[in-house]
């Protein structure tokens, strides 16, 4: 149960993904469930997180993980990998893959895991060309850091806003099985104007969570 990636190739996921299984690990937690199943070869991410968990929760004793995959968000050689690798490589009694963001079950979580990015940089990236159109999607993030949080929202709101609001549903379909202690992992947390993390960061505190490091992916627990 040890966490073995290239740290070279991680980048800031190595140190908030490490965080989020070692506590799972000091806290004897049992359950990972991810929403989501971004792949690795989506521009924002070199890693991916399925093959990771898969291969952490087999060493951990009555442990089970469970992807919940957005259908619409999930293309189908991104599905028939999934497939794939799980008969393949992994124990099917620990490791289950549902066809929708949902769990109905009243197990408790121990690591919640939101994985898929939903924000919307080629919408403002379009946006942003309609007064420069010379500029690449990492020039464009350059630019939008310059904007405060009112004013990005005012520019830029209406397409960012579905996005936030679309995790923070996510959350709050797993929050009744999220226990004290639980960890809360949030993806696709660097992008300018609060992200698509914005929502759910803000509820998260509310539900009595805090924040233990804030990077390209969030880590939270449950006090």
């Amino acid at each position: 149960m040890q966490f073995k990636p290239d740290k070279n190739i991680w980048g800031e996921r190595y140190y908030t993904t490490e965080l989020a299984l070692n506590l799972f690990k000091s806290y004897n937690h049992r359950s990972i469930v991810q929403a989501g199943g971004q792949s690795r070869d989506f521009q924002y991410s070199p890693v991916d997180l399925f093959n990771v968990f898969g291969e952490f929760i087999e060493d951990v004793e009555k442990g089970s993980y469970s992807l919940h995959l957005d259908i619409d968000n999930t293309s189908k050689d991104r599905l028939d990998f999934i497939n794939r690798s799980l008969y393949k490589y992994f124990d099917v009694n620990k490791i289950f893959v549902h066809k929708e963001i949902n769990i109905k079950n009243k197990e408790d979580i121990g690591l919640l895991v939101l994985n898929d990015i939903y924000y919307p940089i080629k919408e403002i990236k379009k946006e942003i060309n309609k007064l420069n159109n010379d500029l690449n999607i990492l020039e464009c993030l350059t630019y939008l850091q310059t904007f405060s949080e009112d004013s990005f929202m005012k520019r830029f709101g209406e397409f960012v806003l579905p996005s936030q609001q679309k995790v923070l549903e996510q959350y709050k379909s797993f929050r009744k099985n999220l226990r004290s202690n639980s960890i809360v992992l949030l993806e696709g947390n660097d992008y300018p104007g609060g992200s698509q993390t914005l929502l759910a960061k803000r509820q998260l505190e509310s539900d009595g969570f805090i924040c233990l490091l804030n990077l390209k992916q969030s880590v939270w627990l449950k006090r």
